[in-house]
């Protein structure tokens, strides 16, 4: 078992940093966050990390921005998720993994 919250659009770092702390310190399941990326890599890298120095201990990346939903869907940009592994814990990992929506997995014939 683990607690799975989504940090919300418009949700300051100021707010997510002790949101996660408290989260972390109070309870005994594994703290799960997931973040989509932001136009600047940097930016992204820093809010993963964030999490991370937070507390986070399960982090998962979508790698489309907010804006990038419904009709303005466009492609994941793999290179910002691939930023974070390698500035988090994520590259000690053994187990990375991938998400994909429901769609994806639907046989379109």
């Amino acid at each position: 078992m683990c607690l799975c919250f989504t940090i919300r659009v418009g949700v300051l770092t100021i707010v997510c940093s002790p949101l996660v702390e408290t989260l972390r310190q109070n309870l005994s399941i594994p703290v799960f966050c997931k973040m989509r990326v932001f136009d600047c890599v940097e930016r992204t890298v820093k809010f993963a990390r964030m999490l991370q120095d937070a507390g986070c201990q399960m982090l998962a990346v979508h790698g489309r921005t907010k804006e990038q939903k419904g009709r303005n869907t466009g492609l994941a940009d793999w290179s910002k998720i691939r930023a974070v592994k390698y500035v988090t814990d994520a590259e000690r990992e053994a187990c990375v993994c991938v998400c994909v929506r429901r769609s994806f997995c639907m046989n379109d014939e």
